[in-house]
């Protein structure tokens, strides 16, 4: 009888020890590793409260399809569409657009978007300001454990000359741009897929993304 109750003291151990294993270890709470939701909640906001909240603008570029604006205490570059169509965000009001001897936009010059238009993209954010508490360098999956969001896919970007990752949150799209990656990365330039995302690095010189996701 006492070596069936030993027995199954064995094995109620055994089985503790396999659950324990399994169960992925919980994120410290004092870490503060997070995303950046003041950040995020840039993209459900105008204009006017963005320089509300961010203070002056300080820079304005691009020009025909799409402006950035930067703001005096933005995370980065925010989008709005700026077509001349009917779809268009900016308020052109014949505008003419003028640069000045380093070809930067003349502030006073540069069309602002729409009243109750809000943000659609911001663009060029350090990576350290979207995810705080992040660990650098790091890579995809590294994202993804402290994080926990959803990798959709990595690719090269021959237009900025960065390899591209991007991760799924709530109703946006986060994407991480990296001109770093492991050796063994092999890109087709044509159509811009690598052949291992597990060696792109991503480090403080990354930089962040995000959208909103619009569902087809």
């Amino acid at each position: 009888m006492k070596r069936v109750i030993l027995l199954m003291l064995f094995i109620l151990l055994l089985l503790t020890m396999v659950a324990c294993a399994k169960t992925p270890p919980a994120i410290d709470e004092n870490s503060n590793i997070e995303i950046n939701s003041n950040l995020l909640d840039d993209l459900d906001l105008t204009y006017s409260e963005l320089t509300e909240k961010h203070g002056e603008l300080l820079q304005v570029g691009g020009i025909g399809a799409g402006f950035w604006y930067a703001f005096e205490n933005g995370y980065g570059h925010y989008f709005w569409s700026g077509d001349t169509g009917a779809g268009s965000q900016i308020e052109w009001n014949g505008h003419q657009v003028l640069m000045d001897e380093n070809g930067d936009i003349i502030l006073e010059s540069a069309p602002k978007p729409k009243q109750g238009e809000i943000c659609l993209f911001i663009d060029k954010i350090p990576i350290d300001k979207m995810f705080i508490g992040l660990t650098l360098p790091t890579d995809v999956s590294g994202i993804e454990e402290a994080y926990l969001i959803a990798h959709i896919g990595s690719s090269w970007n021959g237009h900025d000359d960065v390899f591209n990752s991007s991760f799924s949150y709530k109703n946006g799209i986060i994407t991480i741009s990296t001109s770093n990656a492991k050796e063994g990365i092999d890109v087709d330039y044509i159509s811009g897929v690598i052949n291992d995302e597990t060696l792109l690095i991503f480090d403080k010189e990354s930089t962040v993304s995000i959208r909103i996701r619009y569902e087809s």
